[in-house]
């Protein structure tokens, strides 16, 4: 039987690589609720990473 520390391991991606898609997730939720201020400012970061570390980053279909 599996343990939960066992269940719980990070997928097999680079600190970085996680970091980027968290952003990515942040700026969603941001621009969701309406800040897009503040998503502009995470996606200025994210744009800054060295591309090897970044995940790709489209904005949802919304038709």
């Amino acid at each position: 039987m599996e343990t939960f520390a066992e269940c719980q391991q990070p997928p097999d991606v680079s600190y970085p690589q996680r970091a980027s898609a968290d952003l990515v997730k942040r700026i969603r939720k941001l621009r969701w609720i309406g800040m897009d201020e503040e998503a502009d400012q995470l996606q200025i970061l994210l744009s800054s990473m060295p591309a090897q570390h970044r995940v790709a980053f489209e904005p949802p279909d919304t038709d």
